[in-house]
């Protein structure tokens, strides 16, 4: 009965760790974590490595390694400033991937998704675009990490450490010269998750979630602006989530930020556009829920600008 408490414990660790990658800190730049329609949105090759480390005193915490690239196809977008006049993106093509890696305890997911989208001009300083993600995920228990009275409970078999599944996602985004609106459903297929041969016993399913993204750019000054923006999801069985955030940005150069999430945690958040090639961020979280004592939460984003021709020092048609 112990050993079944246990998976019983870590299925439902799974339902709930499934949200990490929806809750980066950073997600306001680089939304394409959150929804295919991004994929291509800008005129340059866009790679971004990011990793978070979450509540660093707690031994076996949750940890995430991203790799994201996507780049447009027939497109030659207009040299646009966030102050200077703005021009929609002709239509075109987005291609993108992303490979991630979560480790939470015992559990480690591999993630490798793929992505496609299509944008169409619907104004003169409006696109619309849908996109679809598709891939694999591979996700691995470290029964070495498990302590059980009998090693061989049926509660947990050590032949089904190892599963793959398929994941589909698909979202729309529409983007103004300073307003962004999406939806993204991820999960479509909700996978069965289990770790032993009874198809009926111990199983979990990956659920279903859908994503609503929301944000504002508002000019203050000749060389400032304010960015509100505000993230709300859904996943079957568990209640609506959601993250804040705001930002001002200088010049293009750098921008400061604060961010708040489920009333869990408080971050503060810098960026800064190194050259036309190159531009940092970070994010430093406080918990302010049950988990307050352990509140060391950091993360870090790298990312690379390629074929950026036109030599703009941050990101365009996102902001």
């Amino acid at each position: 009965m112990k050993n079944k408490f246990l998976v019983i414990l870590l299925l439902s660790v799974i339902h709930a760790s499934a949200q990490q990658s929806i809750l980066y800190q950073n997600q306001f730049t680089n939304n394409y974590n959150l929804n295919p329609a991004i994929t291509g949105i800008e005129d340059f090759t866009d790679v971004r490595l990011s990793y978070r480390d979450q509540w660093s005193g707690i031994p076996g915490n949750p940890k995430i390694t991203a790799l994201t690239a996507h780049m447009p196809l027939g497109t030659s977008n207009s040299n646009n400033t966030s102050f200077g006049d703005y021009k929609a993106a002709d239509a075109h093509h987005g291609i993108g991937i992303k490979l991630e890696k979560q480790s939470f305890g015992p559990f480690a997911t591999n993630n490798v998704n793929v992505s496609y989208a299509y944008h169409l001009k619907v104004g003169e300083k409006a696109n619309l675009s849908v996109g679809v993600s598709a891939g694999i995920s591979k996700l691995f228990l470290d029964y070495s990490k498990i302590s059980t009275h009998d090693p061989n409970d049926q509660a947990i078999s050590s032949t089904y450490i190892n599963r793959l599944s398929p994941n589909v996602g698909i979202g729309i985004w529409y983007y103004h010269q300073n307003f962004y609106f999406g939806t993204s459903v991820l999960n479509l297929i909700e996978n069965k998750v289990g770790f032993t041969a009874d198809p009926e016993t111990f199983q979990s399913a990956e659920a279903r979630t859908i994503i609503n993204s929301m944000g504002f750019r508002v000019p203050i000054a000749e060389n400032w602006a304010i960015s509100p923006a505000i993230m709300l999801g859904y996943t079957a069985r568990s209640p609506i989530f959601y993250s804040a955030f705001l930002k001002t940005s200088y010049k293009n150069v750098f921008w400061l930020g604060l961010a708040r999430k489920n009333n869990q945690s408080m971050a503060g958040l810098f960026g800064l556009n190194v050259s036309s090639k190159l531009n940092i961020s970070y994010a430093y979280d406080a918990e302010i829920g049950n988990l307050r004592k352990n509140n060391l939460s950091h993360e870090l984003s790298v990312g690379l600008m390629l074929n950026n021709n036109k030599g703009v020092k941050c990101p365009q048609k996102f902001w």
